[in-house]
């Protein structure tokens, strides 16, 4: 039977579990830090040149009004929900830099690609909120249904808002495109 509405389970190391009508599942990670070296770490500490990797950050919004004069933000950041609903990820009043990390998993086994709504506001009706547009992240791998396959970081500082992708399996960089709504959907 399908979920009417988001469920969430605690998991171990400050995790937390978010599972969303129509298959989607999301996992909200510890802290992560993605502008960092990625790769195995060699006698000395340092990572190997043949795995170090660097994350693309795209920025959404360029000096975005979310930011208010004090560094707070004065609306909430947050993905459309399968039912329509604003899920925020970044609650209005936080201060910043603020990011949220989310592992997204796959419906399906063959899915390769995962596609969401941003979003900023105050209202948890979507029509309420400002777009900031539909994005999809590419190239994931291969994994069980409701395994993470990607994970992406939502960050708002310095008055921008910013995404950056990964693969949960090898923490290789994923590209991430704004893309048009899904069918049925809203811009």
């Amino acid at each position: 039977m399908p979920l009417r509405s988001p469920t969430t389970a605690s998991l171990a190391g400050g995790a937390a579990l978010l599972i969303i009508a129509g298959g989607v599942v999301a996992i909200v990670l510890a802290p992560w830090k993605p502008m960092g070296r990625v790769g195995s770490q060699g006698a000395s500490g340092t990572a190997s040149p043949e795995r170090t990797t660097r994350a693309t950050l795209t920025v959404v919004e360029q000096d975005s009004p979310i930011v208010d004069r004090g560094g707070l933000l004065q609306e909430s950041l947050g993905l459309e929900s399968p039912l329509g609903v604003f899920l925020p990820l970044l609650p209005k009043g936080s201060p910043t830099p603020a990011r949220r990390t989310i592992g997204f998993g796959t419906a399906k086994e063959s899915q390769n690609e995962i596609v969401f709504h941003l979003l900023r506001g105050a209202s948890d009706k979507i029509a309420e909120d400002h777009s900031l547009g539909w994005y999809r992240v590419t190239g994931l791998p291969a994994v069980k249904s409701g395994a993470a396959g990607a994970i992406v970081l939502f960050r708002v500082a310095e008055g921008t808002v910013q995404l950056v992708a990964l693969s949960a399996a090898d923490q290789r960089p994923l590209p991430i495109q704004r893309t048009e709504p899904p069918p049925g959907r809203t811009p």
